[in-house]
């Protein structure tokens, strides 16, 4: 996702916002296309998703206690666009919403097999 990621904003020359949460500290990565940044803001909250800039939000790290309230922060956040953007949650734990969430915001859910670090690697 981080290589598709900074691939798009590059591409399109779009701001992508990239939150990571975890237990310890979670950053929000803003990664510029059109002026070729990336900067990050430390200890973050699951506020801040509902606020952030850009065109493109992912949410990284979700876990099962606080998948509820990530999903509800990016579809307030994409409700406020009125649907034109689009948000993308990463987790390595399923990560549970209802179906008629998913009906309601038109969510697609893909399941994909992690990577090895010589993948990761070599995506950054």
């Amino acid at each position: 996702v981080w290589a598709w990621a900074k691939h798009v904003a590059k591409e399109k020359g779009i701001k992508v916002n990239w939150f990571h949460m975890s237990k310890r500290q979670s950053i929000k990565v803003v990664i510029d296309g059109a002026g070729g940044t990336v900067s990050d803001v430390v200890d973050v909250q699951i506020k801040d998703i509902r606020s952030a800039a850009g065109e493109i939000l992912i949410v990284d790290g979700v876990t099962r206690e606080g998948d509820v309230s990530v999903s509800q922060a990016c579809m307030a956040w994409r409700r406020a666009t009125d649907g034109a953007k689009a948000f993308f949650l990463v987790s390595s734990a399923a990560a549970v919403v209802a179906l008629e969430q998913d009906k309601e915001v038109n969510l697609d859910t893909f399941t994909v097999g992690s990577w090895t670090l010589e993948q990761y690697q070599e995506a950054c």
